[in-house]
Parts: C-alpha cells; structure tokens; sequence
C-alpha cells in the first residue's frame, strides 16, 4: 500500500507540471509588436537669409497610443517652435542671417524614448555691392564694386577709417552733394548723375596717406540723393613707404673750409641728371629720419603739394641735380653733424642708396686780428 501510493503521487505531480508548462507556452505565443519609427520632410531645405517659417513634416511608423512628438532646439536664431500633435508637424521661425556666411543649426525631435535630430541650414546674407581693395600701396588702390542690382545708380568713396559712420555717411553726403550742386548751379538730380555709378566699376581714390586705416563703401542712391539700400563697407590699410626701382646711381659728399662754425658741403651724383634730395642734420635730427628715411623723404615732397603743383613738379622744383655746393653757417663748435644725399624720382621715392657723410666741427678758434692802438696823445 505504502508503495502504491508513492507511485500515484509522483503520477499526479507530473501532470501537473506538464499542464502548467503547457498553459505558460500558449500565453507567450504573441509577437511584440514592431519599434516606431520617425523619418521627416524639412521646407524650406534651405532657409533664406532674410528668414522665415520652418515646417517639419513627420511620418510616423508605427505609433503608439501613449508616445507624443516632443521637439527642441538650443539654436537662438530658431525661435517660436511649436509642436502640431494632429498634424504630426513641427513649426519654427528662423530670424534674419546677419553673417556673410552660411549658418546650420539643429531642431531635435522625440518620439516614443527615441531622438530625430533634423539640421536646418540657413543660407549667407548677400550684400548688394562686392566690394574689394586690391593693388594697396603707401598711396593707392584699386577699389573694385560688383553690384547685385546692375541697374540701381549707387555713390561709392573712399574715406579715413576714424571717424567713419556708416550710420549717418548718406546723410552727410547729401548735405554735400546739395551744396556742390547750388555751387555749380545744377539741380540735385544733374549733380548726382556725375558723380554716381551703375553697373561694375573699378576707381582709385585720391592719394592716401601711408600707414593709414580706410574705409571703401557704396550705396543704392536715387535722384533725390536719398540711400536706397545699406551702405557696405571693405577696409584696408595703407602700406608703408618703401624704396622706388633703384639707378644704380651713386652720390657722393665732401666737406670743404670746415670751421667751427660753418662748413661748404659738395654734392656729386655719378649720374648728373638724378634728381636727389639733400639735408644736413644735427646728431638728433639724423636718428629721428635714419630709420624711417622713405616715408620722410617722401612726406617732405609730398607736403608741397597743391592744387597747382603736383608731386611731379613737388619733385622737379624742390630737388637738386648735378653738382651742388651748399653752404651751411651757425654751426655749433665741436659739433657732430651729418650731410645726407639720395637720388628720388618723381614720386618721391628714393631710388639710390643713401650717401651720408659725418662732419664734426673743430673747437672754437681764438681770433688772432690785433686790436687796434690807442692814439698817441
């Protein structure tokens, strides 16, 4: 019996468990059901640059009832975003590009634990004028202007950097166009007309000054002399002062009835037909200009220039050529002073190596004339 029993116990157990393996078999015979999933459509795919509406469109796979589309952006220019659940869109607002360059940025979507990053790009804001400076010299450069509009009448100059004001140069422009116009007794419009340009164009401004900040700009410009678009700007620095195509010519210098007070210097160019400049200097004179000779010499030249004379004739009229004595007077005894020779061309730019002679005067000599004698009385 005890036995019997045994066996009908084991018999019961197993079917039990058969049953219960068989029942947990049946309740996991269903497939999960597929991932979502997300893909979008952007318009514009590229923003212009004066901004506007950004759409996202969203096509949703496989959606589930408890998930919402969420969106983000950290991007500043990317304002307003606003979420349409019924649409499955994403709406935002790009602001006006600014930069002269092309910007992206990134609105991030979420659906259901997962992150749809969508980049949005935005193109270059476009001046109305390209404007350049090429050809920069100590004195000049080539100032080149492609405008958009080939048409549109537009007013481009060249101007200092301090001081400039983008802001208000139309306005100041205008004062002065007005004026010029009343002086040469022409209307406004006449005025404007010659001093105005359409289409692309390349001028050189009037002679610079060297190693100074400059300011190229144009703008849109009607009859009325009122700006009809933004005024674009390109500076640019003038160069240095540097040495002209060297002669090859040499100048040479020689002290003749040296005294303690006066001397005789003789200039003698190899070539007689240079022309060059000449200076006599005390010890700080010399190291003031000896580093810097170009742009002194240069300015020296350039200070004689007027409205009747030129640089040319600056040159022409203020230079020696062949031989030339000079003689100094009101030295100072036991003096070192310094006699400086260079050959310039007519732009005022040196174009030989500069000759210098050193000149020290003698102490101070006693006079040896008798005074006269006393009348016998």
């Amino acid at each position: 019996m005890k036995r019997f029993w045994t066996h009908r116990c084991f018999a019961a157990l197993f079917a039990v468990l058969l049953l219960t393996t068989t029942g947990c078999k049946e309740d996991n015979a269903e497939e999960p059901a597929p991932p979502s999933n997300v893909t979008t459509t952007l318009q514009p795919e590229v923003v212009p640059a004066e901004g506007g509406t950004i759409t996202i469109t969203c096509a949703i796979e496989n959606p589930v009832t408890s998930a919402r589309l969420e969106a983000r952006t950290d991007e500043e220019w990317i304002t307003n975003l606003t979420v349409l659940e019924q649409e499955a869109k994403v709406t935002a607002v790009a602001t006006a590009n600014e930069l002269l360059e092309e910007r992206t940025g990134t609105v991030t979507l979420a659906y259901d634990g997962k992150e749809y990053p969508v980049e949005i790009t935005q193109s270059a804001r476009v001046l109305p004028y390209a404007l350049t400076a090429t050809g920069i010299t100590h004195c000049d450069a080539l100032i080149s202007i492609v405008p958009v509009d080939k048409e549109a009448a537009y007013y481009s100059a060249v101007a200092p950097a301090e001081g400039f004001d983008a802001a208000t140069v139309a306005a100041q422009n205008l004062a002065a166009f007005t004026a010029a116009a009343e002086e040469a007794g022409q209307s406004l419009a006449e005025y404007l007309a010659t001093v105005t340009r359409s289409g692309d164009a390349e001028y050189h401004p009037a002679r610079l000054t060297p190693e100074t900040s400059y300011v190229a700009y144009a703008y849109g410009i009607d009859q009325s002399g009122t700006a009809t678009s933004e005024v674009v700007v390109c500076t640019f620095d003038s160069q240095a002062v540097a040495a002209g195509e060297m002669t090859g010519s040499t100048i040479e210098i020689e002290a003749q009835s040296l005294t303690s007070t006066s001397v005789a210097v003789l200039f003698k160019p190899s070539d007689p037909s240079i022309y060059y400049y000449y200076e006599m200097f005390d010890a700080a004179g010399y190291e003031e200009v000896r580093d810097n000779l170009p742009a002194h010499i240069y300015n020296y030249y350039i200070e004689q220039v007027t409205d009747y004379w030129s640089l040319e004739m600056a040159v022409k009229y203020s230079s020696a050529y062949g031989e030339k004595t000079v003689q100094s007077k009101e030295l100072t005894p036991e003096t070192t002073y310094y006699a400086l020779a260079v050959g310039v061309n007519l732009e005022g730019l040196i174009n030989t190596e500069v000759a210098v002679l050193e000149i020290t005067t003698p102490e101070e000599t006693p006079s040896t004339t008798a005074s006269p004698s006393a009348p016998t009385p």
